[in-house]
């Protein structure tokens, strides 16, 4: 009887330590796999940051053009009236 309770605490005492190296290697493998996916949001976070840079970048660029643009006109038209204040000024005279 004491050889079989020898075997049985043998066996179970196996059974424990390949119970906790596989409890440990599939710890490992959540915190891979957490890591990885932290890792993966982070990307993914970077280039949505990234890509509303290059929106607002450019939207900025279009808005400058518009007020270039705007401004051209404003001179123009400014220049315009001047042109057209002088001529009818020489006609008065």
């Amino acid at each position: 009887m004491g050889a079989n309770a020898v075997k049985d605490a043998e066996r179970q005492a196996k059974a424990e330590i390949k119970a906790n190296q596989l409890a440990e290697k599939s710890k490992r493998e959540a915190e891979l796999k957490a890591r990885a996916e932290a890792e993966k949001k982070a990307a993914a976070e970077q280039s949505r940051q990234s890509t509303l840079a290059k929106e607002e970048a450019k939207a900025k660029a279009q808005a400058a053009e518009k007020a270039k643009k705007d401004a051209e006109l404003k001179a123009k038209a400014e220049a315009e009236k001047r042109t057209a204040e002088a001529e009818a000024a020489k006609r008065r005279n």
